[in-house]
């Protein structure tokens, strides 16, 4: 069975003059990123995989959920408004990785 937790990055710096790409996690972000962390260790289900959007909040997010991990995926497709498409990205992604353990 797979377990999918799906995440919204943390919360982020305004947009004051920065590209939207590049906006950081604000300490309350960072802050709530590692709470959910520990709730997911909590959980018992160990993570096997996890992906994100380019956009530096999110990669922030997603290194903070797993930080001993290895670095976060990265899915182009997150984030875009496809759903069709952010659904087989992440599928290529989980097959990648498991064919990578095996």
């Amino acid at each position: 069975m797979i377990t999918l937790h799906l995440v919204r990055h943390a919360d982020a710096a305004p947009g004051d003059g920065l590209d939207d790409a590049a906006r950081p996690l604000t300490l309350r972000g960072v802050m709530e990123a590692r709470t959910l962390a520990r709730s997911l260790a909590l959980g018992g289900a160990p993570l096997d995989l996890v992906c994100s959007s380019p956009r530096r909040r999110a990669l922030q997010t997603a290194a903070l959920l797993w930080p001993e991990g290895p670095d976060p995926t990265v899915v182009e497709e997150l984030g875009a408004g496809d759903v069709v498409a952010t659904a087989l990205a992440l599928a290529r992604a989980r097959d990648a990785t498991a064919a990578r353990a095996a």
